[in-house]
């Protein structure tokens, strides 16, 4: 079919709905429990059968009628089982491309091929294929430009960990083992579960601890959260390497599944330094980057370099991405607009003892499990109260002659973000009513690119605002009407 040609044969695992083995699985464990007499498996789970094979036939059908052709300048695919679709994506027009060897497709020479552009949806790439890894090697050597400016990264093993450790999230973790749990329930029936339960207690009983057994399963939950995230973002970017070559960012890393992306550098829309309260006190941040593509993974971070000081991140930046250096002059929130900072930490810091005072009078026998709770609540609220005062000193907005420098919290992370000029979609200034009477206002900055997600800094004085966006050459007419 002139050059066209089928996926590996692996994505046929791909194609198969997450349904498929859902129902696959409790199918053996029938079969096994008739001590395989087919008959009467067939009599008893003959819809369930016939789903799987729909399932696994459709699949088959939509990987036998897919193709794709790489020419020197553009991707081309052509699928359909009934109805023929075909297009391409040039690669002058592509803001990413991403070779993922996964460990169980690198026994069959395969990787997944993945390239997103500005144009393509919020969830999904572009384009994805399973390919034999020559093909991708192929790719991969034509684009790379050996002409221009060159420069490297290597974070030492020591920095990885430390980024691990400072910028893992429990919650992305949590929901993680949460969902294993829940599907377990399904697969397993409820032993898993029920196993790790009786764990918890035996562990408590054992130790003779005084936590009640559903307060320590808490902790416990929490705390496996936190480690299943960390040991995720070390191994995810072991070996990680940053290149510069021309205007293309070369990106690798990765045990398990090792990771390597070509970025076209002038496809990025903002650089993001961040930090949290533990890394701002030690002076060191990781510095992201905001691209079509990049980070679109589930619990992938779009790092460029995991972890600097912050005297080391000008230097870096100037290597990496010369255009992306913060400065210039700008405005910084008032000393009496500290209020729109600390007000809600201070009310949570307030509500949690006085509802627990409430619930000690209510339910006097879960005096223990309303204490452990009040305890774990209060400690991210005072956390938070802290990180409102350190932001209320740190935002602000900046200006210089090729960029926006925006310096804001949001919830506990800190963020130092660098928008070029030309890279800024919309900007939108909001007062609320109290805002209106001290002369405030909320600016929400929106960088290009398929994810219109604003930055927002808070409690700036509105007449400050409006003479810094003239004088940075931002007209009226990129300003929505103040909303109250």
């Amino acid at each position: 079919m002139n050059g066209y040609k089928r996926q590996h044969p692996a994505k046929i695992f791909y194609l198969v709905s997450r349904r498929f083995w859902l129902m696959l699985i409790p199918l053996a464990r029938g079969l096994i429990a008739l001590r395989w007499d087919f008959y009467s498996w067939v009599r008893g789970a003959w819809l369930d059968i016939l789903i799987v094979l729909f399932i696994g036939i459709s699949a088959y059908l939509r990987w036998y009628c897919t193709y794709y052709k790489m020419d020197s300048e553009c991707i081309s695919i052509l699928t359909g089982i009934f109805a023929k679709r075909r297009f391409s994506v040039p690669y002058e027009k592509s803001c990413i491309f991403l070779a993922e060897h996964r460990f169980f497709l690198r026994p069959f020479k395969a990787a997944n091929l993945y390239l997103d552009t500005n144009a393509g949806g919020v969830r999904k790439t572009d384009i994805s294929l399973t390919v034999p890894e020559k093909d991708c090697d192929e790719l991969f050597s034509m684009l790379k430009n050996n002409c221009g400016i060159k420069a490297s990264y290597r974070p030492g093993m020591k920095r990885l960990v430390v980024f691990s450790v400072m910028f893992s999230s429990t919650l992305s973790g949590v929901i993680y083992i949460g969902t294993l749990l829940s599907q377990s329930g399904k697969l397993l029936g409820k032993s898993l579960q029920t196993m790790f339960f009786t764990a918890v207690t035996d562990v408590s009983n054992s130790l003779a601890l005084k936590i009640p057994p559903l307060a320590l399963g808490i902790s416990l939950f929490l705390f496996a959260g936190w480690l299943f995230s960390f040991l995720s973002s070390l191994l995810r970017h072991i070996g990680f390497a940053a290149d510069r070559t021309g205007e293309r960012l070369e990106i690798s890393g990765g045990f398990f599944t090792k990771r390597n992306y070509i970025i076209n550098s002038e496809s990025i829309n903002y650089t993001d330094l961040k930090q949290n309260l533990l890394s701002k006190l030690f002076s060191v941040m990781s510095i992201n980057i905001g691209c079509s593509g990049y980070g679109k993974g589930k619990n992938e971070i779009p790092v460029l370099i995991p972890i600097t000081t912050k005297s080391q991140a000008l230097s870096s930046l100037k290597l990496l991405l010369p255009k992306s250096i913060p400065g210039g002059y700008g405005i910084r929130p008032r000393w009496d607009y500290i209020l729109r900072f600390i007000t809600m930490p201070i009310i949570f810091c307030i509500l949690i003892p006085l509802a627990s005072k409430k619930l000690f009078l209510l339910f006097p026998l879960w005096r223990s499990m309303i204490l452990f709770v009040c305890i774990m609540g209060e400690i991210p609220a005072l956390w938070m109260l802290f990180i409102k005062l350190c932001a209320w000193v740190s935002t602000g907005i900046f200006f210089d002659e090729k960029n926006i420098i925006l310096r804001y919290s949001y919830w506990y992370s800190f963020h130092t973000v660098i928008i070029p000029k030309e890279k800024i979609a919309k900007v939108s200034i909001s007062q609320n009513i109290f805002q209106i009477m001290s002369g405030a206002c909320d600016v929400k900055i929106y960088p290009a690119g398929e994810i219109s997600k604003p930055h927002l800094v808070i409690s700036l004085n509105l007449s400050a605002l409006s003479d810094l966006l003239k004088s940075a050459g931002i007209s009226h007419e990129e300003i929505n009407n103040f909303r109250t």
